[in-house]
């Protein structure tokens, strides 16, 4: 990626990326729907800088990821990159939760991964199980936040 621009939207969206593609991964059944929640979340979180081939790669880069380390190593990896910046490690689980809302229904294993990376990254199981369940309103996801702009 020669672009400057759109190399540091990649790196700088990657972790919320691989949060919910794990997420989405968990129950070895990625729906259309949630992709679509994915590449619309990675459009907006990249202020349109990435286009559809490096979405596409960067998809393509997670699921090598997850095949090679298994989830509890990409788990861990994800916590470490959003760990610095709480708002980024709420924002990641918000984001996770919404992509397993995606398609109508949040499996077993989609849950788990979600309260998995919440105990990894800090976050109240409480608060995750309201954006999960419906009991609280889904966050203002991005907040006005530029990600191209931070760090």
């Amino acid at each position: 990626m020669a672009d400057p621009p759109a190399a540091a939207a990649y790196d700088r969206i990657q972790p919320f990326a691989e949060a919910m593609f794990l997420v989405m991964s968990a129950d070895a059944q990625i729906t259309d729907s949630e992709r679509d929640v994915l590449r619309g979340a990675l459009r907006t979180l990249s202020e349109g800088e990435l286009g559809t081939a490096a979405t596409e790669a960067m998809l393509n880069d997670l699921e090598q990821r997850l095949a090679r380390d298994g989830m509890d190593v990409r788990l861990d990896n994800v916590a470490a990159h959003l760990w610095p910046d709480p708002g980024d490690r709420e924002l990641a689980l918000a984001l996770a939760a919404a992509t397993a809302k995606a398609d109508g229904s949040i499996d077993a294993a989609e849950r788990t991964a979600i309260f998995e990376l919440a105990a990894r990254l800090g976050v109240p199981n409480a608060r995750v199980a309201s954006w999960l369940d419906g009991s609280e309103e889904d966050p203002d996801l991005l907040d006005g936040r530029s990600f191209r702009s931070q760090r």
